[in-house]
């Protein structure tokens, strides 16, 4: 496999944090760490579809369904959230009796859990592909015999 050229950096300009506030990223450009770089890859993409198809099924079944026991589907969504939505619904304690907090409530705990876990899959994804470059860029060094 033929080596990539490296692209040339220029020398950083800005010695603070951008202009949103981030921090600068070397040579001036974007912050090292965009939050867009984590959700927008396919295995945060999935796993946000996945959560979002847990949560459709969960909810046709409350409004569709008549059962004479409660049925197993809200537990899909709970088990697609783990394990951060547990960690999350202890802080309903913090506002209401255990319980007896509003379903809007649930819902938020939900959607930021499955953001959260979303995030941290992307970064883990950007992490090994980090790795992988890196592992490649020194498999062909002169020091192992490739010229």
């Amino acid at each position: 496999m033929p080596r990539r050229p490296k692209s040339p950096s220029t020398p950083s300009t800005a010695a603070g944090p951008g202009a949103d506030g981030s921090p600068a990223a070397p040579g001036g450009g974007k912050p090292r760490f965009p939050l867009r770089s984590v959700l927008v890859n396919p295995v945060s993409l999935g796993y946000l579809a996945l959560a979002g198809a847990a949560v459709l099924f969960a909810a046709g079944d409350a409004l569709l369904g008549s059962h004479e026991d409660a049925s197993m589907a809200g537990v899909w969504v709970m088990l697609v959230a783990a394990p951060t939505v547990f960690v999350l619904l202890f802080t309903e304690n913090l506002f209401w009796e255990a319980g007896e907090g509003p379903t809007w409530f649930l819902l938020l705990v939900i959607a930021v859990s499955a953001l959260i876990q979303a995030v941290l899959l992307g970064a883990c994804l950007r992490a090994f592909r980090r790795r992988a470059a890196a592992t490649e860029d020194d498999w062909h060094n002169p020091a192992h015999g490739d010229s």
